[in-house]
């Protein structure tokens, strides 16, 4: 897989996700003090290009340590990203098999 995008960054309004990454309660409330929405460090969304599915996919990443975490992005981690639009047809509302179908029957078409 390839990189074929910039990277997103994440930010939280949480306490509790704060918390999740190891901030201590007092730096977490007071950095939500301060600002509203507060950067995750080591995470943002990113796409990447499988040459061998011919697919772009977005991701959530994380750099923990010396590896990379990746997850496929959900609609929370589009509501927390900052500077980019989520991909053309992307509907969380609607099912993985309802978008598939829906990508079958355009390549169809062509």
């Amino acid at each position: 897989m390839s990189s074929c995008s910039r990277k997103y960054s994440i930010f939280t309004e949480s306490l509790q996700q704060l918390r999740e990454r190891g901030v201590s309660k007092r730096k977490a409330q007071f950095s939500l003090m301060v600002s509203k929405a507060v950067p995750l460090q080591h995470e943002w969304l990113e796409a990447f290009w499988c040459r061998d599915c011919d697919e772009q996919t977005w991701y959530h990443v994380r750099k923990a340590d010396d590896s990379y975490l990746l997850q496929t992005v959900t609609a929370a981690h589009w509501r927390q990203a900052t500077g980019v639009a989520p991909p053309p047809g992307y509907n969380p509302s609607v099912s993985e098999f309802s978008q598939r179908e829906a990508h079958l029957s355009v390549q169809r078409i062509h």
